[in-house]
């Protein structure tokens, strides 16, 4: 639990916010996606290579994702 918690305050602190809706993408976190998307993060939101959440939940085989988006 100690190193989750510690996991997300990192990734808090090192990436901006749309960095934690594609590691929700990735980790199939499908709440977490919905709600990032309905507070006002852009479903256009593209990493640092310029890949969208569309292309990182197919690659990743997060079909939930897939069909929210």
């Amino acid at each position: 639990m100690k190193f989750f918690l510690f996991l997300i305050l990192t990734v808090t602190f090192i990436f901006p916010e749309n960095r934690l809706l594609f590691y929700a993408v990735e980790s199939n976190d499908l709440a977490y996606v919905e709600n990032s998307i309905k507070s006002g993060i852009s479903i256009n939101s593209r990493d640092r290579h310029g890949t969208s959440i569309l292309i990182t939940a197919a690659r990743y085989g997060s079909l939930e994702t897939l069909k929210f988006i």
